[in-house]
């Protein structure tokens, strides 16, 4: 069974399910649903969490990126036309 830790209460894990293996191997997908898994039939919890150096890496990435597009095409296009002058009238 694979899901989202919610609580230990005194009937077991509450767990919200994502998906379940079956002996055989296959996984069937769950959407969430909330379970109360008695804490006898519980053989073992893995607990994962994010790598903070590796999120710390790719968001330096991704601003280094960023600064790198803006130095090679500047700002993007203004509203305006080159000089402050406008299109006013019609020519004549």
């Amino acid at each position: 069974m694979r899901g989202r830790f919610l609580s230990a209460s005194d009937r077991g894990f509450v767990l919200s399910v994502a998906a379940v293996e079956s002996r055989r191997g296959d996984m069937l997908e769950w959407k969430g649903e909330t379970v109360t898994v008695p804490g006898e039939f519980v053989r073992s919890m893995e607990e994962r969490h994010g790598a903070t150096g590796k999120t710390v890496l790719l968001a330096g990435a991704g601003l280094a990126g960023f600064f790198v597009a803006y130095a090679a095409f500047g700002p993007g296009v203004g509203g305006s036309t080159p000089g402050g002058a406008g299109g006013g009238g019609s020519p004549r």
